[in-house]
């Protein structure tokens, strides 16, 4: 488990074969390196240029590890972009099973930060990592933003069709609708309906660790939606 903050390396251009190095990061601090997330938002952090030829290159698809930890907002979160080793990550933490010599220390430093009252997050997917990042920088909890996505793509009628929301924290905080990849409509963060979710699933929003399965959070909103349908009728 990484605690470098990057590493240095040489890479062979595939175009004109040439070597050139680069600087790969495996770890952000923030708030030291705030400077970085811009970069991170964009993934361009990740992305090279041959000196020589101009070839683009990215090392994103190949990060075994990738860590993004804020001390003072209390969080860290683990991206991997191989979901296997996310998953044997997540049964050794939470359920301590298929433990190693090699993996122990790892494992006892996520209960000690678990312990501290960190949020930790395994993630396979990059821009659902950096979205957890943009949530916690702004204060919030993110199974409350992720149940209060459920409720609207439940209870609203949206004009446009879309994949999944996504949370973004710019000028101003919205909910962007994407499909294919692309933003296709944003709509305005609703603070006082996240403040209501956040009272009335307190419990969940306060218990569930290393990892928010969004198939799970829709269930638990449907079916709290459907026990308030019953008590109306």
């Amino acid at each position: 488990m990484t605690g470098k903050l990057f590493v240095d390396r040489e890479i062979r251009c595939l175009h004109c074969r040439r070597h050139f190095g680069i600087r790969e990061y495996q770890k952000i601090e923030l708030p030291r390196q705030r400077e970085l997330i811009p970069y991170l938002l964009d993934a361009s952090i990740f992305e090279f240029e041959c000196p020589y030829c101009r070839e683009e290159y990215t090392v994103l698809k190949y990060q075994e590890e990738f860590i993004i930890d804020n001390p003072e907002k209390k969080y860290r979160i683990y991206y991997s972009d191989n979901e296997y080793d996310n998953g044997i990550k997540l049964m050794q933490v939470s359920h301590g099973l298929g433990i190693t010599s090699e993996e122990k220390d790892f494992v006892l430093e996520v209960r000690s930060l678990d312990e501290e009252g960190y949020r930790i997050r395994f993630e396979p997917n990059y821009g659902s990592a950096v979205e957890k990042m943009v949530i916690f920088e702004a204060g919030l909890n993110d199974v409350a933003v992720e149940l209060l996505k459920s409720y609207m793509e439940l209870e609203y009628d949206f004009d446009k069709e879309f994949d999944h929301l996504v949370f973004i924290d710019d000028q101003d905080r919205v909910f962007v609708g994407v499909q294919d990849g692309r933003p296709v409509f944003a709509v305005e963060f609703d603070e006082e309906e996240y403040k209501a979710i956040l009272e009335a699933f307190a419990e969940e929003c306060e218990c569930i660790q290393y990892e928010v399965d969004t198939y799970e959070i829709k269930k638990i909103m449907k079916k709290r939606l459907e026990e308030l349908e019953e008590d109306e009728n």
